[in-house]
């Protein structure tokens, strides 16, 4: 616990001084990347494997790139969207979408969900027009995009609860009737991914603690690139 505490506190001492993001991501990529990180919540992040399981798009017109997970399907309840700026290096993201996904043989037509954990139940209502529905020889893909925000925390809050949960699982409501789905371990894991990703890069940008690379700079009057070196140093003799 010791050495994690060590670790969680040189990484967010990095990143509250004004580095820029391509240094920000190589200081924590040294930092946390190569490690399982069991954050507060009591979740496992596997922040090194998040980032390995993703897969991008880039699209020219919007000047965007988009990463998702190379594992998710159709069938999938929640899949998720990691929206960045075309760059040459790399950039934190410019949002991140969830889609909420309902897969069959037939049109189920849903405008409501519930999704029930084992310590509460949370409730989201549509407006229909707004769905998109695939419709192919195979079956029906119903989904709603959701922009959300690291801030949003009745959103991060459910995603967790969903994962801690032994039996969580979704109702998709339609006018007339109703179609239950359970989360799988596999779904389970997309979310958690999605949160060791999201959770990163809430980090990142944040100024937490104050014994930055500029106290450690004037402590040993080092320039700030011998200063960065020095936590690496440190990192290494502890890890």
């Amino acid at each position: 616990m010791k050495k994690f505490l060590l670790m969680l506190f040189i990484f967010i001492s990095v990143i509250s001084f004004g580095l820029d993001d391509s240094q920000k991501i190589e200081i924590a990529e040294l930092m946390i990347f190569n490690s399982k990180n069991n954050n507060g919540d009591g979740l496992n992040l596997d922040v090194k494997k998040a980032f390995k399981d993703l897969v991008t798009k880039k699209d020219d017109f919007e000047k965007i790139i988009m990463e998702k997970n190379k594992n998710e399907t159709k069938t999938d309840i929640l899949t998720f969207t990691i929206i960045k700026p075309i760059s040459n290096k790399k950039t934190f993201p410019l949002g991140y979408n969830m889609r909420i996904g309902y897969y069959s043989k037939e049109l189920l037509g849903f405008k409501k969900i519930i999704i029930a954990t084992d310590n509460k139940t949370y409730e989201k209502n549509f407006n229909y027009l707004d769905g998109i529905r695939d419709i192919s020889s195979s079956g029906v893909y119903e989904y709603y995009d959701i922009k959300i925000s690291l801030d949003d925390k009745e959103t991060i809050d459910m995603l967790k609860d969903i994962v801690k949960s032994k039996n969580s699982k979704i109702r998709f409501y339609s006018r007339e009737k109703h179609k239950d789905k359970v989360f799988t371990d596999r779904e389970k894991k997309l979310i958690l991914n999605f949160l060791a990703i999201t959770g990163f890069y809430h980090v990142a940008n944040s100024n937490i603690i104050e014994d930055t690379v500029q106290e450690i700079q004037n402590k040993f009057n080092i320039p700030e690139d011998s200063a960065i070196q020095y936590l690496k140093d440190v990192y290494k003799k502890n890890n």
